[in-house]
C-alpha cells in the first residue's frame, strides 16, 4: 500500500489552471459521478491530494470513467510534479473533447511545467477564446514557442527530415503567420526543397520589412532574375551600381538584369523556349536569332536547304542561322534535325562559331569536347572547365546566360 501523500495546498500561481473538473465539458455525467468529482475537487483544494487521487482512481476504475475523473487525476499529478503523467493522461481526453476547458488548462500547465512549450501553447490555444488564463499564457509563451519551432524546423532540415520540417512550418504559419521567424522558416524550407518560387515569396516580404538590409535586397534581386520580375532586379542592381560604379561584379549583375528584362519584351513563344528544361537544336536557333541582335540583323549568304524545317514553326529563325553558317546541317541528307536534344558541347561550339563569324577574337571550336570547353573559358562564356559538362543537355535558363555573354562580347 503506497504511503500517504502529505497535504499540499495548490499554490496561488497554479489555481487559475485548476478549474472545477467539469468546466467546459459539453457532455453530461451521472449525478453520482458529479458528487464524487465534487468531493475529490474539494479535497484537492484543501491540500488532501491523497484523498483526491483515491477518488479519481475509483472513478477511473469504473466501466465508463467520466472525463472529469481524468482531469481530477491530472490535477493531482500536476501538483505533485508528475507533469508527463498528467499530459499522457489528458491527451486522449482532449482528442475527444478539444474545447474541454478544464482538461486543456491542466494539460497546458503540465506541458509548460515539463518544458514542452509547443504542446502547452497548443493546449492553451485550443481554449484561448473560452478561458482568459489560456489567452494570457499564450501571449506570454508566443516568443519562446516561435524560437523553439524555428530551431526545430532548422534541425529537421539539417537532418533531411523534410516531413517534420513541413509539419513544423505549417504549425508556424497557423500560429504565427506574421512573425519574422515564420518568414525565415519558410525561406529555410524553400531553400532546402530547391523551391525558388516559394523562397522569392518569403524574401519579398522580408525585404519589405527590412528595406535597408542590402544583403536581403541582393538576394531578392537574384531570385527576381531567376524566377520573378527582372524589372525589379534591374531597379535594385541599378541603385547599387549607381552607389558603387567601380564594382565589376555589380556591373555584371546589372548587365544580366538588363538582358533578362529585354527578354521579357520578346514574343511569348521565345520566352517559352527560355523556360524549356531541355533545349532542342531548333530552340537554340530561336534563342540565337532573338537574343543576339547582330545575328538577327545580318544578311545571310546563299540559301541552304534543310528539308526537315519546312513545317517547323521555328523555320524562319532556323533558316537565318543556317544561312549564316552558324549551325551545321547534314550536307548529304540536307537535314537540320531541329527536334534533336542539344548537348552543352554543341551549344558552346555554335556560340564559338558565332563569335568567330563576327571576328570577336575567339577561335572556331574543334569538334572534340575538351578544346570546346577550353575555348569557352578563354572567351569568358563559362567560368571554368568544370562548369562546361559537355555531354549534358542544356536548359533554356543556362542558354540565356551563355547568349548574354555572347551578345556582350559582340558589343550588342
Amino acid at each position: 500500500m503506497p504511503a500517504p501523500v502529505e497535504r499540499v495546498e495548490p499554490p496561488p500561481e497554479e489555481r487559475p489552471f485548476l478549474p472545477y473538473p467539469t468546466t467546459g465539458l459539453r457532455t453530461p455525467i451521472s449525478p453520482q459521478a458529479q458528487d464524487r468529482v465534487q468531493e475529490g475537487f474539494y479535497a484537492l483544494n484543501a491540500g488532501d491530494l491523497d484523498a483526491a487521487g483515491r477518488i479519481a482512481a475509483e472513478l477511473l476504475a469504473g466501466e465508463e470513467p467520466p472525463p472529469p475523473a481524468a482531469v481530477l487525476a491530472a490535477q493531482v499529478d500536476l501538483l505533485l510534479g508528475r507533469y508527463a503523467d498528467a499530459v499522457e493522461r489528458l491527451e486522449p481526453v482532449v482528442a475527444e473533447h478539444p474545447l474541454y476547458v478544464a482538461a486543456q488548462l491542466v494539460l497546458g500547465r503540465a506541458a509548460e511545467r515539463g518544458g514542452d512549450l509547443v504542446r502547452a501553447y497548443a493546449a492553451y490555444g485550443a481554449v484561448a477564446a473560452l478561458a482568459p488564463e489560456a489567452l494570457v499564457r499564450n501571449a506570454e509563451l508566443a516568443p519562446r514557442v516561435t524560437e523553439v519551432l524555428a530551431a526545430r524546423l532548422q534541425d529537421a532540415v539539417d537532418r533531411g527530415r523534410m516531413e517534420v520540417a513541413e509539419a513544423t512550418l505549417a504549425r508556424m504559419i497557423a500560429w504565427f503567420p506574421e512573425a519574422d521567424a515564420t518568414l525565415g522558416a519558410a525561406r529555410t524550407f524553400a531553400v532546402a526543397r530547391g523551391d525558388r518560387d516559394s523562397e522569392l515569396v518569403a524574401v519579398r516580404e522580408m525585404a519589405r520589412r527590412a528595406p535597408e538590409d542590402r544583403e536581403l535586397a541582393e538576394d531578392r534581386a537574384e531570385l527576381e532574375l531567376a524566377v520573378g520580375d527582372p524589372g525589379v532586379a534591374l531597379d535594385i542592381y541599378q541603385r547599387f551600381a549607381d552607389e558603387n560604379p567601380n564594382d565589376p561584379e555589380l556591373a555584371d549583375r546589372l548587365s544580366a538584369a538588363k538582358f533578362l528584362w529585354r527578354v521579357t519584351q520578346l514574343p511569348d513563344r521565345v520566352q517559352q523556349v527560355v523556360a524549356t528544361p531541355e533545349l532542342q537544336r531548333g530552340d537554340l536557333a530561336v534563342l540565337l536569332y532573338w537574343l543576339v541582335p547582330r545575328v538577327r540583323s545580318s544578311r545571310a549568304g546563299a540559301p541552304r536547304i534543310a528539308s526537315d524545317i519546312l513545317d517547323d514553326p521555328r523555320r524562319s529563325e532556323i533558316a537565318q542561322i543556317v544561312n549564316l553558317d552558324l549551325m551545321p546541317i547534314d550536307q548529304t541528307l540536307h537535314r537540320f534535325y531541329p527536334d534533336r536534344v542539344l548537348t552543352r558541347r554543341e551549344a558552346l561550339a555554335v556560340v564559338l562559331r558565332t563569335l568567330a563569324h563576327y571576328d570577336a577574337g575567339c577561335r572556331p571550336a574543334p569538334e572534340s569536347a575538351a578544346p570546346v570547353c577550353s575555348a569557352a573559358v578563354a572567351c569568358g562564356l563559362v567560368a571554368e572547365e568544370a562548369a562546361c559538362r559537355p555531354e549534358e543537355s542544356l536548359p533554356g535558363s543556362d542558354a540565356l546566360e551563355l547568349l548574354r555573354r555572347t551578345a556582350e562580347r559582340l558589343g550588342s
